[in-house]
């Protein structure tokens, strides 16, 4: 069900004058569904935003390691809990817009956070001219690996609930697009 679905459903059990439990329990539900909803309203509008004159002419040389670096801080004490090693190797400087890359990279960060599996690992390395950003998961992923950089796709069907709008890897995209930046999945179940 959508989260219109739900909110409107919710609503009504409120106009209905449900049990005080269920009041609470129905408003928090509203709550988190507007926040889904702002959050897929903002991404989409990111999303359209970018525009690749303004991208390309904005661009100066970037130094990428220190971006992921202090990206991953915030997830660090999480991932360290977890059993999660980061492994950060290499340098990767290419001229792009900072602002957007950032973004792109803090969509890709995000996931690899929520995908990496307990006492797994995430990878940053650079191998040649090319920037290599890997996590392990305990997962399998049964469809085209590159239906993940389509809008509202997310890796595992069974977090359909989660916070995720499923927008991330798709902003990510068009902005490497965008910055002339080639970007690759791959899936490796071993």
């Amino acid at each position: 069900r959508s989260p219109l679905t739900v909110m409107g459903g919710y609503a009504q059990n409120l106009f209905e004058d449900v049990n005080g439990d269920k009041r609470q329990y129905y408003a928090d539900s509203i709550v988190r569904n507007v926040d889904y909803m702002n959050k897929i309203i903002n991404d989409n509008l990111e999303l359209s935003r970018l525009s690749t004159k303004e991208i390309i002419r904005n661009s100066e040389p970037v130094e990428f390691m220190g971006i992921l670096s202090r990206l991953l801080e915030k997830y660090r004490p999480a991932l360290s809990e977890r059993g999660v090693s980061i492994v950060m190797e290499g340098s990767f400087t290419r001229k792009v817009n900072p602002l957007s890359i950032e973004s792109a990279l803090e969509n890709i960060i995000s996931n690899a956070n929520k995908y990496v599996n307990d006492n797994g690992q995430i990878s940053i390395y650079s191998k040649g001219n090319t920037l290599v950003i890997s996590n392990t998961t305990g997962e399998k992923f049964e469809e085209n690996i590159d239906t993940l950089w389509q809008p509202f796709v997310k890796g595992d069907k069974s977090r359909g609930n989660s916070k995720g709008t499923g927008l991330g890897l798709s902003i990510a995209k068009r902005v490497l697009d965008v910055n002339r930046i080639k970007s690759s999945l791959k899936y490796d179940s071993n």
